[in-house]
């Protein structure tokens, strides 16, 4: 494999992954505009950063499980619908009603901020280069 080659790989993998966090950008985006300001504007860093991380951990599980999905019933899907649901609306409620806790979530997603912009950075430059790759 060249390093063009590898290159290239890599930046598949960078470009499908910038796309598919803009594509779970959007929804919190949305229900920041749609929601009134002191549900999610006014705690948009720490209730946006919960929501992205409890639905990945969901995600995890369901990718672990994703050979029984096809075997599960309507009760099981049911069941786990409102785990998810509870385990957003507790930790939401707990950023609501708790300034430490927001403080808290704030703190560690500005020091995550800056690993952000280098996987920006990369994942454009990756984006390009599979544009320059297919045309």
């Amino acid at each position: 494999m060249s390093i063009w080659d590898l290159l290239g790989s890599i930046s598949y993998v960078l470009a499908i992954a910038l796309i598919e966090s803009i594509i779970f950008l959007i929804p919190i985006l949305l229900s920041a505009i749609l929601l009134p300001p002191r549900f999610l504007k006014n705690h948009f860093v720490s209730i946006g950063s919960l929501v992205v991380l409890i639905t990945a951990a969901w995600l995890m599980y369901a990718n672990r499980e994703r050979a029984y999905l096809g075997t599960w019933d309507t009760l099981h899907l049911v069941i786990v619908l409102v785990l998810y649901a509870l385990s957003l609306a507790i930790p939401i409620a707990l950023v609501i009603h708790s300034k430490r806790l927001e403080q808290i979530i704030q703190a560690a997603m500005e020091r995550v901020a800056v690993l952000a912009y280098i996987y920006v950075a990369f994942a454009f430059v990756g984006l390009i280069i599979v544009v320059i790759r297919n045309v």
